[in-house]
């Protein structure tokens, strides 16, 4: 990233609230469950016992906890490691 005229770079980002991330991932989950029901309220796919949302979101599910859990071993460390250098 440029810094702005001045040399002064943009502002370091704040970690956001447990609490908000918790709540925001409510939503989502919220989201998700009304979007299976809109699915199953007008399924006409292959799919029809399950729904299709459901679905694609049971299995982005399970990829995303494999995903988490090989980042906290493989990336975690090195990512934390950069966060804290001045570049």
């Amino acid at each position: 990233m440029i810094a702005p005229v001045g040399g002064r770079g943009p502002a370091p980002r704040e970690r956001r609230p447990p609490a908000l991330l918790v709540a925001l991932f409510a939503v989502v989950l919220a989201v998700a469950a009304r979007a299976d029901e809109d699915d199953r309220a007008t399924a006409t796919h292959r799919f029809d016992d399950v729904g299709y949302w459901k679905k694609v979101f049971d299995d982005f599910s399970a990829f995303r906890r494999d995903a988490n859990l090989w980042f906290r071993f493989t990336e975690a460390g090195f990512d934390d490691f950069m966060q804290s250098q001045k570049l």
